[in-house]
Order: structure tokens, then sequence, then C-alpha cells
């Protein structure tokens, strides 16, 4: 089901460029490579945060995103997703500079991880401008509940992901951040 979207932009970003809804801007693959996940919502994991980086040559509009996730048994996902962009330090993820809060579409692929079922989610934006650079991208589902929680899975890192940085994480709501396991990237597309 498809719900009214809501964008927070947190920083003004130029626009000189703009991909249609069909084109892949970043592929680091939707397809979950087995190896392992990383919690990223509440109910047992409110502070956690968790973030994969991409790029861009040239300005860019990010139009939608795509992850895959694998969900405990009781966990409830809740009705909005929470996209955040964060800008860059050169060594990781730095302060938001665009979030999305709305609504997502989820459905489940029929395959198991870790023994937990396994979700595609996509999200649809107004548009989220970026100039050229380096950002990273997090997910999570603020409004959960239920027992357990989320996990966003790792993936080979497709074509554009896999010679990038390895995937971040924070304990601390963002306030401070390590970097994962070599390998670690995570599913998505933009």
């Amino acid at each position: 089901m498809r719900r009214p979207l809501c964008l927070v932009a947190m920083s003004a970003l130029a626009l000189t460029a703009a991909a249609s809804a069909n084109d892949i801007i970043w592929d680091n693959n939707i397809e979950s490579d087995g190896f392992n996940a990383r919690a990223v919502s509440p109910p047992l994991f409110p502070d956690i945060r968790v973030a994969d980086d991409f790029s861009f040559d040239s300005a860019t509009v990010i139009k939608d995103a795509h992850f895959t996730v694998v969900e405990d048994a009781g966990w409830v996902a809740g009705d909005v997703l929470a996209v955040t962009i964060y800008a860059d330090t050169g060594n990781g993820p730095g302060a938001p500079v665009a979030q999305y809060v709305g609504g997502y579409d989820r459905m489940a692929t029929g395959n198991q991880l870790f023994d937990r079922d396994e979700y595609n989610y996509w999200v649809e934006f107004d548009g989220i401008d970026l100039d050229a650079g380096t950002y990273w991208i997090g997910i999570g589902n603020p409004n959960a509940g239920g027992s357990g929680t989320n996990y966003w899975t790792t993936s080979d890192g497709g074509p554009d992901g896999a010679g990038s940085s390895t995937g971040y994480f924070s304990l601390d709501a963002g306030n401070t951040w390590q970097a994962e396991g070599a390998g670690w990237h995570h599913t998505f597309e933009l």
C-alpha cells in the first residue's frame, strides 16, 4: 500500500541532473549474500544506526531506494521507514544532510536467512537533490514494535559498491561511528 510521503531536507543542495525512476544510479546489489546483517530498528535497538556509502560524479536526484532486510518473528515493522542521507567525513558518516520519513512498500521474498524471513523494502521520494560527492545512507523503522528487530543484510557490493568503503554502524544514535568488518556492503539500490 502506498502511503503519503514526507521529506525533510536538512541542507540545501543544488539540483543540476535528474535520473528517471527506472534508472539505477547506484547499485550495491539488493540480493543478500548470506554473509551477515546488522540490527537497524527498535524496539530492541532504538539507538543503533547503520550506514553504507555511495557516490556520484555529478549532481543527482534520488527518486527511490530499495533495501533487503530480514526480520525476527514477532517483530512489527510499523507504518513508516526512515531513510537518512549523511555527509561523508572522509572516514565514515558525518552529519545528516537529508531524511525521508514516510510510507514504504514491503514484500516478503519467500527466502529465509539466519532463520528469519527476508523482505524487500521500496520507498519513493519526492526527490533528494545531492551534489557530486560521497554520501552515506541508513535505514530504520522508527515506529517498530513487537519483539525483536529487523536487520539490514549484506551484499557483495554489486557493480558500484564493491570497491567502496565497508559499512559503518553507531550504537549511540549516530554520535560516534565504527567500521563494520571487512567486506560489509549492505543491500541497496538507488
